[in-house]
């Protein structure tokens, strides 16, 4: 039924339980997963600080994500399952999308809630951005 399945990963548990889950769906569907972690650009943005102080912010949110996707990647190889890491800048709700869009997943796994403030990911309001938005394929937003 699913072939490529997108986890789009934070450091909370949410985003763990949602990772467990997925990596449990590809496994049943001997599909591939795609694992997804969004510099939130957006955020960074908006702040009053000067430019050394965003390259050293993005520098922690790539180490966040790098942490994130490592957990994703643990769970997939205990699988034995295929696996693709992407980190990538921008809006999380849009670029998640666009990853989806741009791979052909059949299925976006996501946790409800993330962390707020900087190097969040997934929050409520993003978790429903991209269910209103998704593409052509079915998302789950794991508890």
């Amino acid at each position: 039924m699913f072939e490529r399945i997108l986890i789009a990963m934070d450091k909370s548990e949410q985003s763990k339980r949602a990772a467990k889950k997925g990596v449990w769906l590809a496994k049943k569907n001997n599909a591939s997963v795609i694992g997804v972690h969004v510099l939130d650009v957006d955020e960074l943005d908006i702040m009053d600080v000067g430019s050394e102080a965003v390259a050293l912010l993005k520098k922690e949110q790539r180490e966040r994500g790098e942490l994130a996707l490592q957990y994703l990647e643990d769970l997939v190889k205990k699988e034995g399952l295929r696996y693709e890491k992407i980190i990538t800048e921008g809006s999380p709700d849009k670029t998640i999308l666009e990853v989806a869009r741009n791979h052909s997943v059949d299925l976006i796994v996501l946790g409800t809630h993330g962390r707020k403030g900087i190097a969040s990911l997934l929050d409520p309001e993003l978790s429903d951005e991209i269910v209103k938005e998704s593409p052509d394929c079915p998302i789950m937003v794991v508890p």
